[in-house]
């Protein structure tokens, strides 16, 4: 979908607004044309005129084909509620402007039927059957909606005495928590259909129970969240009615809970609400609605003082807070409501989260297991993911530097403007959240002078929490290969020293910090390392992943600590023939915590050796050699044989499940471009390709193909491919995803890289045999231009597969039509290729020729080719059955276009030939000999030759 630049939408009179509307409309751009008449009705409001009501019908007809029917309604009919909106008072828009508009009537009449509302569809229905009782369109709906009322009065008449029966028994105080249960599932059920969750409502069923709402368990608050969140998910009323009752102080109670279900229901509950309040639940691009917005403005900015209350409130359990996080990290960006969210101080709030967790940060688990340490740990990594989504949701430039501006003032007042050693701290640790989340802000901040002068004094206080805290901040920035470079002298010395300190938590977080700075310029990993060898290394690190102690924080640091050891091939091994270490390192891909996944994914594509290799100079080997510059050897153990040995060991270990849980959520576009490395380095051989397609692997390849870095884009592009040449692309890719895979594929044609592209065309060419429907949205995504352009290429086997994607391709009625335009090349080139000694290509034109030769003016191409007559008796004397069927088939089909090229073929050895092969007695060849006789009896009826008595 177009969405369009901001520019576009920018015109000087609300009729130029009308206009480009219709023209987006007539081009099935129903979001444009929404925005362009919301702009016109802007640009009027202040005329004395009725021309917003012919703008409010537009963009009702705009809503109803986006399949935003409550929207609809709300232009044909608006909404001017008061501050809690009363169902009941409604006022017209287009309406009012124009009470008996027939198009605006018929317009809220479709809204109401889709949306189930058929008593309310009827009524406006007979309104305008009396204003214009011969409308045709009129008499039909009231007929589909007599059918549709008396089928609904019937299943409400049952449905009405079950939701009271139901309701009777939630209700009821001597009802079993059981009972309860079963009753609310049940009504969930009912609620699933638009006119059951209509009348649970309108039998005020949200009012009765939230009277019992504070009495009952947890389980069961949880349950009736989940019910409202049916009934009032896509309905704006409802939900504003339904949050008026609630309360700010119900809801923060709900989230006080220690129970993660009722905390979880309530997070729901407000991200439905947030969605739903800004119009984008069903708007197919998730863009807030403006006007919607504006009208719902009292109600979404509580919810969002809410949630900021809720993430600092001391009485909100872990649980609560956590859930909070969530709607911020999932709701907040897609309702659009980053920008509002940090006006609000939300991102400081943000911040607050991390830095409270400074009293825990320093629990030493060689002697403590003290449980808040890994809620604290999941806070911070909550705090850093909201940081991630919410900086890659802002659109300009000045967005961003209020953010970091923001950011900036929060970490100042903690470590600038503070001498308090636990307020320092906290800001320490608010900025470890934000390097993790928004590394090129935090590294930024960092630098400035003061907080750098400040963290040299932290790290080497004897206070062991300021010390961990700064190594860890220090540790992060050394992850930037620049910044690293200037530091490196004065912390390279810290970091050793650490590196010797009982402290575990101090110890290998300056492991990690050694790792990086060593790798700055090392060549091989031993050249960096402390006294110990790689495998004792390696060891130590598994001490603090496989370990007994339910630190979260040791396994997060051990994790990029085996990423950077990785790099050597020893190191590799001894961790791929750790089975326990292994599964551990697996069982933490399921964590949210960014550090974690993107720790998990490079140890994978250093373990696949899928990371980018240099080039093989052999003249700049031989110049090293004679300036005696040593040259990095290939370590045995990385040589191609224990690398599928390694992925083999893997592939048993569930890495592709693995894998998976790592794709599932959001991640950072360096990440996700690990992840594509790692699948293309399974794909690589075939038979792993079945073990990807059942695993799940191909949902999250399609998702890494279309965001993420370039690179990472065309890598799962690549084993997408792979996977669509080896497996039958309907069970590979099922349903919609099969649809999803061809603008990928079809942008991969455009690689710098010729197996790419070849592997490309041939996956396209499995896809267009699929159906139409398939090869239609090739055509759509410019498939056909690419795969033509291919067909010129120097390398052979592209040349062919692109010339076999094209015979599949021809086979949409779309792409066939191309070659009807006598004045291109394009039969002549197939016909060329015909009769090229390439049997595969041969074999490809030719039978992209067949399909299209059914057109009389493909057959008048085909005999303007100069040697055509030559190809054609080359393919019927050819002695592979394929060549031969298809030019048979050709042939016959000339004959069978008009009399003109009937006669040349018939004066041509062609006839002699066909004569020949219509006496065929060999059972291999009983098409052609049919095709042979099809020819020949077309010729008999067109007086060119006799049959034989």
């Amino acid at each position: 979908m177009n969405m369009g630049n901001e520019e576009d939408f920018d015109f000087a009179d609300d009729h130029t607004a009308k206009d480009k509307g219709n023209q987006y409309f007539t081009q099935q751009d129903y979001t444009s044309a929404a925005r362009c008449y919301t702009k016109a009705l802007t640009l009027c409001q202040h005329k004395q005129s009725t021309d917003a009501s012919i703008y409010y019908k537009n963009r009702a007809a705009c809503y109803l084909k986006l399949n935003q029917y409550q929207d609809a309604i709300t232009d044909c009919n608006a909404c001017k509620y008061s501050v809690y909106r009363n169902i009941n008072k409604l006022t017209s828009a287009a309406l009012a402007i124009t009470p008996s508009d027939t198009k605006a009537l018929f317009r809220r009449c479709q809204a109401f039927q889709k949306l189930g509302q058929l008593k309310e569809a009827y009524q406006e229905a007979r309104k305008l059957n009396k204003l214009d009782s011969k409308n045709q369109a009129v008499i039909d709906m009231l007929r589909q909606l007599n059918i549709q009322m008396t089928s609904q009065s019937q299943a409400l008449g049952k449905t009405s005495t079950k939701v009271q029966q139901m309701l009777s028994v939630v209700l009821n105080s001597s009802s079993t928590n059981d009972q309860k249960m079963k009753a609310l599932n049940n009504l969930r059920v009912v609620a699933k259909e638009a006119a059951g969750s209509e009348f649970i409502f309108r039998e005020e069923a949200t009012w009765k129970l939230l009277s019992s709402l504070d009495s009952e368990t947890e389980e069961v608050k949880s349950s009736i969240v989940k019910l409202f969140i049916r009934i009032c998910q896509g309905h704006r009323n409802r939900m504003s009615v339904t949050l008026k009752e609630m309360t700010k102080s119900r809801l923060l109670t709900m989230l006080s809970s220690p129970e993660e279900d009722l905390c979880q229901s309530i997070a729901l509950f407000l991200q439905t609400a947030l969605t739903t309040l800004t119009g984008c639940d069903d708007n197919p691009a998730k863009i807030p609605n403006e006007a919607i917005v504006i009208d719902n403005k009292v109600d979404i900015d509580e919810l969002l003082d809410l949630l900021i209350h809720a993430m600092t409130n001391q009485s909100i359990t872990i649980s609560g807070r956590s859930a909070a996080i969530n709607v911020v990290v999932y709701a907040i960006p897609e309702a659009g409501m980053t920008k509002t969210f940090i006006e609000c101080k939300g991102l400081s709030k943000l911040l607050k989260v991390a830095a409270d967790s400074a009293p825990y940060f320093m629990i030493d688990t060689s002697a403590s297991k003290d449980q808040n340490e890994n809620t604290t740990s999941e806070c911070q990594m909550h705090v850093s993911v909201a940081l991630f989504q919410l900086y890659k949701s802002l659109r300009n430039d000045q967005s961003r530097l209020i953010f970091r501006r923001q950011c900036e003032i929060f970490i100042r007042e903690h470590m600038q403007y503070s001498n308090d050693i636990d307020m320092n701290i906290g800001g320490v640790i608010a900025l470890s959240a934000l390097l993790v989340g928004v590394s090129e802000v935090g590294i930024e901040i960092a630098y400035t002078d003061s907080i750098l002068q400040k963290l040299f004094e932290l790290i080497a206080s004897k206070d062991l929490a300021a010390k961990c805290a700064a190594t860890e901040v220090f540790t992060h920035i050394c992850s930037d290969k620049n910044k690293c470079l200037e530091i490196r002298s004065q912390i390279f010395p810290l970091m050793k020293v650490f590196y010797e300190m009982k402290n575990r938590k101090i110890r290998i977080r300056a492991l990690v910090g050694l790792c990086k700075i060593g790798l700055v310029d090392a060549s091989e990993v031993k050249d960096w390392l402390p006294e110990e060898s790689v495998l004792e290394l390696y060891s130590i690190i598994r001490s603090y992943l496989v370990g007994g102690e339910r630190s979260s924080d040791l396994k997060k640091w051990s994790i990029e600590a085996l990423a950077l050891i990785t790099l050597d091939a020893d190191a590799k091994d001894a961790l791929v023939s750790d089975t326990e270490a292994l599964k551990i390192l697996f069982n933490m891909a399921k964590t949210k915590d960014m550090a974690v996944t993107f720790g998990i994914a490079s140890t994978l594509v250093n373990v696949t050796n899928s990371y980018d290799k240099p080039e093989k100079n052999l003249e700049l080997e031989e110049l090293a050699k004679f300036a005696q510059y040593k040259i990095p050897k290939v370590h045995e153990k990385d040589s191609e044989k224990y690398v599928e040995k390694r992925i083999l060991t893997m592939i048993k270990n569930d890495v592709v499940v693995t894998l998976v849980n790592l794709g599932l959520d959001e991640k950072s576009d360096n990440c996700k471009e690990k992840l594509a490395r790692v699948f293309l380095a399974l794909s690589t051989e075939p038979k792993h390709r079945g073990v990807i397609v059942q695993q799940g692997g191909t949902k999250i390849l399609c998702s890494l193909a279309l965001s993420g870095t370039d690179k990472g884009k065309s890598l799962a592009t690549q084993a997408i491919a792979k996977i669509g040449i080896s497996i039958n692309p309907e069970l590979a890719f099922s349903g919609q995803r099969i649809l999803e895979t061809v603008r990928p594929l079809i942008g991969l044609l455009s690689s710098d890289s010729g197996i790419q592209q070849f592997e490309a065309l041939m996956a396209l060419t499995n896809l267009a045999q699929v159906n139409d429907t398939v090869r239609r949205k090739i055509m759509a995504e410019k498939g056909f231009t690419s795969i033509e352009q291919l067909m010129f290429d120097d390398h052979e086997l592209i040349k062919r597969a692109a010339t076999e994607a094209m015979c599949n391709l021809v086979n949409c009625e779309e792409a066939a039509e191309k070659y009807l335009n006598d004045k291109t090349d394009r039969v002549k080139l197939l016909t060329l290729y015909s009769g090229e000694s390439d049997f595969e290509l041969a074999r490809a034109a030719s039978g992209t020729l067949a399909i299209l030769s059914s057109n009389e003016n493909i057959c008048k191409q085909i005999i303007q080719v100069k040697p055509w007559l030559e190809i054609m008796q080359e393919l019927l004397l050819s002695e592979k059955l394929e060549l031969q069927h298809r030019g048979i088939y050709i042939v016959a089909n000339l004959i069978e276009a008009n009399k003109a090229i009937a006669s040349e073929v018939v004066e041509s050895k062609l006839l002699e030939v066909l004569m020949v092969l219509s006496q065929e007695t060999d059972i291999n060849k009983k098409e052609i000999v049919a095709n042979a006789e099809r020819g020949l009896l077309k010729a008999v009826e067109l007086g060119l030759i006799k049959r034989n008595k």
